[in-house]
């Protein structure tokens, strides 16, 4: 199982909330649950409240990987989604004493893995049938 812990970088109180997010992870899930740290509202820097520092020290203290993201542009949101994939995988195989086979450029490769990858042509959600766009769609959040 896979936890994202997700703050808000313009909101100090909710980054403030992760130490008993994972408090109650401790406590409540399975062990070997995979974390991992999520800043999100990357793109409203003026904003700001929380520093990368404070969040990769916060992530290091419990051990998870650390991004930071915007929902809002997609900025690192399929990288956090693929490193929480991975860490998930990795411990299943772990658990399983299934031992990782590799690539000949050393990347892990395993035999349930589902490749992820954008859609292309007609039948993509709000895309372009696979066409440059000219510039970022806007779209709203939530």
């Amino acid at each position: 199982m896979g936890v994202l812990l997700i703050y808000d970088m313009t909101d100090p109180k909710s980054f403030k909330n992760v130490d008993y997010w994972v408090r109650n992870l401790d406590e409540h899930a399975d062990k070997t649950v995979q974390k991992l740290l999520v800043g999100n509202k990357a793109d409203m820097a003026a904003k700001r409240k929380v520093s990368t520092e404070e969040g990769q020290a916060l992530a290091d203290k419990y051990g998870m990987t650390f991004f930071e993201t915007s929902a809002k542009s997609g900025l690192n949101v399929e990288q956090a989604f693929r490193a929480i994939a991975e860490r998930v995988c990795d411990s299943y195989d772990l658990l399983s004493g299934i031992p990782p086979r590799t690539h000949n450029n050393g990347s892990v490769a395993n035999s349930n893995a589902v490749k992820l990858s954008e859609r292309r042509g007609n039948g993509g959600a709000g895309g372009n049938g696979g066409a440059a766009a000219s510039g970022p769609e806007k779209r709203k959040c939530c």
